[in-house]
């Protein structure tokens, strides 16, 4: 008992370092709480967008070689072609399904008076499948007669309807 007696009379002799020391050990603990509970909420939703990018997926880019190579000097650009897709799901068994993509900053895009010039990535018809694409309603997405037929068709996503269309539909439009 008296070790109780002895405690609260320190406790109540020292009330300003007995404050700062409650209140540091508060602190230190809200701290630790917010910083675990934003580093949980950054994780996922970085898991989130990512998830828009497919799932399983490996991306494999072109580049500019970095050495010399039998007489070939540095920065030499590497670029893919789609026989080396196809060869890839040939010769590697673990590889379900491939889909190259031709991408360029070049295009403009125009709908009435507005301009638009996105990024413009030529697709295979598996591509949604890989990459988590959805339509919207009324929408669809490419086929094989597309292909075949060589249609000119094309697939926009959200933010660019909403630049050339606004609310009005898209669907059925010409750009």
């Amino acid at each position: 008992m008296n070790f109780l007696k002895d405690f609260f009379q320190t406790i109540n002799k020292q009330r300003l370092r007995t404050f700062l020391t409650l209140f540091g050990i508060m602190w230190g603990t809200a701290t630790l709480i917010i910083l675990l509970a934003f580093g949980m909420g950054l994780g996922d939703q970085l898991k989130l967008n990512f998830r828009g990018m497919g799932e399983e997926i490996v991306l494999v880019f072109g580049s500019r070689t970095t050495m010399p190579y039998e007489g070939y000097g540095i920065g030499r650009p590497v670029r893919f072609r789609e026989s080396d897709a196809w060869a890839l799901q040939q010769n590697i068994p673990q590889i379900s399904r491939i889909a190259p993509e031709y991408t360029t900053w070049q295009a403009e895009l125009r709908y009435k008076n507005l301009r638009n010039s996105p990024q413009l990535t030529g697709v295979p018809v598996n591509y949604s499948d890989m990459r988590n694409i959805f339509e919207q309603k009324g929408g669809r997405w490419l086929n094989e007669r597309d292909i075949e037929e060589q249609r000119r068709v094309i697939f926009i996503g959200d933010k660019l309807k909403e630049l050339l269309f606004g609310e009005e539909e898209a669907v059925g439009k010409q750009i």
